[in-house]
């Protein structure tokens, strides 16, 4: 849409959430386990810029209490290396939503218009 800036967040963003599940797919295996990609959530796309933070929120909120989950359940467990996996990813999580979290306040707070022209360009 011509939003360099957001695009270019959200772009390195979504490769560094790659990077995660291909580690946490490593240590599935590594575990004997099999990933079980085919049971992934509805793929959504927001029409407009709004729509696309949200969704991001949504999907964001998932990425902070999925791990958070797994670290107790590893530490309940005993599976150290689960865990040290896990936890270093949880800060990184919560920045990503708050960041979010900010956008849509500015969002809300400059209009749209505003905010939008504030994304253009590198």
């Amino acid at each position: 849409w011509g939003f360099d800036r957001l695009a270019s967040h959200l772009r390195d963003d979504s490769i560094d959430e790659m990077r995660d599940v291909e580690a946490y797919m490593d240590r599935v295996l590594l575990l004997g386990g099999l990933p079980n990609l085919q049971r992934l959530d509805a793929f959504q796309v927001g029409e407009n810029v709004r729509e696309v933070i949200d969704l991001s929120i949504t999907l964001e909120e998932g990425a902070v209490a999925q791990p958070r989950a797994a670290v107790q359940l590893a530490d309940q467990s005993g599976d150290v290396g689960t865990s040290e996996l896990l936890s270093p990813k949880m800060p990184e999580e919560e920045g990503q939503l708050e960041w979010l979290r900010i956008q849509r306040s500015l969002l809300d707070q400059l209009g749209e218009a505003l905010y939008l022209a504030g994304q253009v360009g590198e």
